[in-house]
C-alpha cells in the first residue's frame, strides 16, 4: 500500500514539474527597474508636479484638526531647491497671527523616509506652527505642526495634491483625526487677491454681524447649531446645547478656515442629520454652499438655551479657578503685563479668578515667591450682577472707577485697567453667559455684545 501511495505522489511530481517553465539560476524582476531607481522617479514626478504650477499652490494647513483650525498660505516651488510662501504669520508679540504682506522664500526638497517626503529644509512660514517658542501661550507643543509632509496622492490632472504630517501621521494610531490630510490646490489667481478675500472673509467673520461671540447655524428647516470659542490662533469653534435634563453639552471642538470663498469647517458640523462643511459669502452673510443643504450662519447675542428663573441656572462653588484661555482682546494686556513683571525678575505663575464676596470677582496675576509659594502681583475686583438667582447670565461692571492693587499693582496699573475695560465694557457692564462642562470644573463666560470670553478652571 505504501508503494502505491509512493508512486501515485512520484507520478505527480514529474507532471508538475512537467508543467512549469524550464529555470536558469538567475530571478526574472517583476518591474524594469530596481527599487531604487522606482524610488527615485517616484520623487521626481513628485517634484515635478510641485514646481509645475507657475501661480503656486493654495494650502489650508491645519496641524491638528483635533484641536486647531486651518492656516491659510500659497506656496510655490522652484527647480533650484526654494520655495516662496506668503500667508500667516506669528506677529512680533508672538500673541497671533497676520496674512504676510510679501512672500519669503526658504529651501524645501523631496526625500524618502516614510515614503515620498515633502520637507521644508529651512525656516519658514509653516515652521512657526512647530516651532514650540512662536507664540507666547503655547510653548512646549507649540500648535503640533509638522515640517515633512508625507506624499499621499495626486489627482489623475494633477491639479491636487494631498500630503499628512509626519508627526500627525505617527499620531493616528491613537487619534484617527490628527492624521489630517493637507491638501495643496493648484492657485489660478494673483496672490494678493488670493489673500485679500480670505483677510475679507476672517475680518467678516470677527466684525459686524458676526462680531459676537456666540454664532449660530441655522437651517431653511429650522434645525440650528450654536457655536462659540473661536480666536485667531485656535481657529476652531465647539457646539453648544443643552439637554432634557438643563446640562450644558460641549460638542467637540471643529476647526474651520477661511477660504477665498468664504468657510470651510474641516471635519463639518452636524445639524439635523446633515454634515454642514462650506460656506460662501455674500458681502454680507456667510450661506451654505454645500448642495444637499440650505441655511445661513448668523451672530446671536446668546443661545436660545439660556434661560431665566429655571432650576438650569449656573451656581459657582465659592473657590479659586486658573483662567486658562481667553480672547485676544485679554490676552494682549495681560501678556505686557507679564513681560513687565517678568522684566522685573518675577516668575509668572498663573491669572486668577477670586470670588471676593456675594456680589465681587477678583482678577489676579500670581507670581512664585518660593518653591511652593505664591503671591499676588496685582489685582482687580468686579462688582457682578446676576438678573435672578436662577440665571446662566451674569454682568460684570466696574463701578464709577477702578481699583488695581497688589504689591506691584502700580507697575502693571495700565494693563490690569486695559484687562478691566475689555471684560466689563467699561462702566455700564457687559453681560456674559457662564457655560460650565460636564464636570462643573471648567467655567466658560461668554460675552452677549462682543467676541470677547475667558475660562476657568477650578484651582
Amino acid at each position: 500500500m505504501k508503494k502505491i501511495i509512493y508512486v501515485k505522489y512520484a507520478v505527480l511530481s514529474i507532471l508538475l514539474v512537467s508543467l512549469l517553465p524550464s529555470c536558469t539560476n538567475e530571478i526574472d524582476d517583476a518591474f524594469d527597474k530596481s527599487s531604487s531607481e522606482r524610488t527615485a522617479d517616484a520623487l521626481s514626478h513628485i517634484r515635478e508636479v510641485l514646481i509645475d504650477a507657475p501661480m503656486g499652490w493654495a494650502v489650508s494647513y491645519y496641524p491638528d484638526a483635533s484641536v486647531y483650525g486651518g492656516f491659510n498660505y500659497l506656496m510655490r516651488f522652484n527647480a533650484d531647491g526654494s520655495v516662496e510662501m506668503q500667508g500667516d504669520k506669528v506677529t512680533e508679540d508672538k500673541l497671533s497671527f497676520v496674512l504676510s504682506e510679501e512672500p519669503s522664500t526658504s529651501q524645501y526638497s523631496v526625500k524618502a523616509s516614510q515614503g515620498p517626503v515633502l520637507s521644508f529644509d529651512t525656516y519658514c512660514l509653516v515652521s512657526q506652527l512647530a516651532d514650540p517658542t512662536s507664540l507666547a501661550n503655547y510653548y512646549g507643543p507649540g500648535l503640533r505642526g509638522d515640517n515633512e509632509f508625507v506624499w499621499r496622492r495626486t489627482s489623475v490632472n494633477k491639479d491636487t495634491i494631498v500630503f499628512t504630517g509626519v508627526r500627525r501621521d505617527l499620531d493616528s494610531a491613537k487619534d484617527p483625526l490628527a492624521s489630517s490630510e493637507i491638501v495643496f490646490i493648484k492657485n489660478a489667481s494673483n496672490w494678493n487677491t488670493h489673500l485679500d478675500a480670505v483677510q475679507t472673509h476672517r475680518t467678516a467673520f470677527s466684525q459686524g454681524n458676526y462680531l459676537n461671540y456666540f454664532k449660530e447655524v441655522r437651517l431653511t428647516d429650522g434645525s440650528s447649531i450654536v457655536m462659540a470659542g473661536f480666536d485667531n490662533i485656535e481657529r476652531s469653534v465647539y457646539g453648544i446645547d443643552k439637554n432634557d435634563g438643563g446640562e450644558i453639552i460641549f460638542q467637540d471642538r471643529t476647526g474651520l478656515s477661511m477660504t477665498e470663498k468664504g468657510l470651510l469647517f474641516k471635519n463639518g458640523l452636524n445639524i439635523g442629520g446633515h454634515k454642514v462643511k462650506s460656506f460662501d459669502y455674500d458681502g454680507a452673510v456667510f450661506r451654505i454652499a454645500d448642495a444637499d443643504v440650505q441655511g445661513q450662519l448668523n451672530g446671536i447675542s446668546q443661545p436660545s438655551f439660556v434661560f431665566e428663573g429655571t432650576q438650569s441656572a449656573v451656581l459657582m462653588p465659592n473657590v479659586s479657578y486658573i483662567v486658562n484661555r481667553f480672547s485676544p482682546q485679554i490676552r494682549v494686556p495681560l501678556q505686557a503685563a507679564v513681560n513687565k513683571l517678568n522684566y522685573l525678575g518675577l516668575e509668572y505663575y498663573a491669572f486668577v479668578l477670586i470670588p471676593s464676596g456675594p456680589s465681587g470677582h477678583t482678577l489676579a496675576i500670581l507670581h512664585r515667591v518660593g518653591a511652593n509659594t505664591v503671591d499676588i502681583a496685582a489685582q482687580v475686583t468686579f462688582t457682578y450682577i446676576k438678573s435672578s438667582e436662577r440665571s446662566d447670565k451674569i454682568r460684570f461692571t466696574q463701578g464709577r472707577t477702578i481699583s488695581v492693587s497688589g504689591a506691584y499693582g502700580q507697575v502693571v496699573n495700565a494693563e490690569m485697567r486695559e484687562i478691566a475695560n475689555v471684560i466689563s465694557d467699561t462702566r455700564n457692564g457687559q453681560d456674559y453667559i457662564i457655560m460650565p462642562d460636564k464636570e462643573q470644573i471648567n467655567y466658560t463666560f461668554g460675552s452677549c455684545s462682543s467676541s470677547n470670553y475667558f475660562s476657568a478652571n477650578k484651582w
